[in-house]
């Protein structure tokens, strides 16, 4: 079963922009989102596909900070904004251009499908962009998957890291420490529309969480093969978990508290703790932990020697590269936004 087929349409009248409702699956990566994408796939009522990003860059367009361009973003950005105030309605008609870019983009990726009421978008990094879905979309729905941050640090180095620190764990930079932050606001601007989902119930009790869903959204129903169903699922695209294919076999819990099961030797434990006291509160009451707990659960974890060497050049160098990171920052080119110049440690 392939999901997210494309299909060409002739002519715009063949597409109703309207008819699909954006159900976006806001969450940090390595946390879920991919099997929970494929067992609502089952479910002709969602056309999805991989992972879009469409919105990112149509939201990012005016920003000054977090976009790197060729063209000097400050000076694009700056055109925009007179684009739109010279637009008969205003910055209203402007975002109206920009959602219906998106719109016709998903209406076109679900053309094949007309039983289609919903397009799934799951991208990760769209909970930098809540406020601009939220207000781009009003009849959007969300759906927040929650994961101990702790985990999520530990699938992230795991997956595509290697399991080491090194400078290239800045490209995470923004999902460990940004992240959790903004899918805690996020969610809680959005509480009105959004369900929420835990990471340890959608691998435990999977079922249950799709009768959440069908009941969020009005679903006629989803499968009840969807547990077996959805290892047929295939999107296109490049994007998406790489571990797919070989971890998604079926639906386990294996995978809850696995900060537990990486190399604890006492520098990666020291570090995880400093993880821990630096998640603020309003991210440690979100994702409903307990901080006493996780730090607890560090510290009682075995502990190694396993990868010592290795995580004390690693993260120091981590560190020292996030360092000089920071001193290259410029207006208009900077990757990272204003609230992260201050230049967060970890550890």
């Amino acid at each position: 079963m392939r999901a997210g087929h494309r299909a060409h349409v002739a002519g715009e009248a063949a597409l109703n922009t309207q008819q699909l409702t954006p159900v976006f699956l806001i969450s940090l990566p390595r946390s879920g989102s991919t099997l929970l994408q494929k067992l609502l796939a089952t479910s002709p009522e969602f056309a999805t596909t991989s992972e879009p990003w469409i919105a990112l860059p149509i939201a990012y367009m005016r920003r000054r900070s977090g976009v790197a361009t060729e063209y000097w973003q400050d000076s694009s950005a700056d055109a925009l904004d007179d684009i739109a105030s010279q637009l008969p309605g205003g910055e209203a008609e402007f975002q109206s251009i920009q959602s219906d870019m998106i719109r016709q983009v998903y209406a076109r990726l679900s053309a094949g499908n007309t039983n289609a009421r919903y397009f799934l978008d799951k991208t990760p990094r769209y909970y930098l962009i809540t406020d601009f879905l939220s207000e781009a979309f009003p009849d959007a729905r969300f759906i927040f998957l929650f994961r101990n941050p702790l985990d999520v640090v530990s699938s992230i180095l795991s997956t595509w890291h290697k399991d080491t620190f090194s400078p290239h764990l800045r490209s995470n930079d923004i999902d460990i420490w940004r992240g959790p932050e903004l899918m805690a606001t996020g969610y809680a601007a959005q509480k009105k529309r959004s369900l929420r989902i835990d990471y340890e119930t959608l691998v435990q009790n999977p079922q249950a969480v799709l009768d959440r869903v069908t009941n969020f959204l009005n679903l006629s129903e989803i499968p009840n093969d969807a547990l077996d169903a959805f290892q047929k699922i295939e999107f296109e695209g490049r994007l998406g978990d790489p571990t797919g294919g070989t971890k998604y076999d079926g639906v386990a819990g294996h995978s809850v508290e696995k900060f537990k099961r990486s190399a604890l030797n006492p520098y990666r434990k020291a570090f995880f703790k400093s993880y821990v006291k630096a998640l603020p509160g309003s991210v440690i009451e979100a994702f409903q932990l307990n901080r006493k707990d996780l730090l607890a659960h560090i510290s009682q974890a075995p502990s190694s020697t396993s990868g010592l060497l290795r995580d004390l050049v690693g993260i120091n160098w981590y560190r020292l590269s996030k360092s000089v990171h920071q001193l290259h920052l410029a207006p208009g080119l900077s990757p990272l936004a204003k609230a992260d110049r201050k230049g967060r440690q970890l550890g």
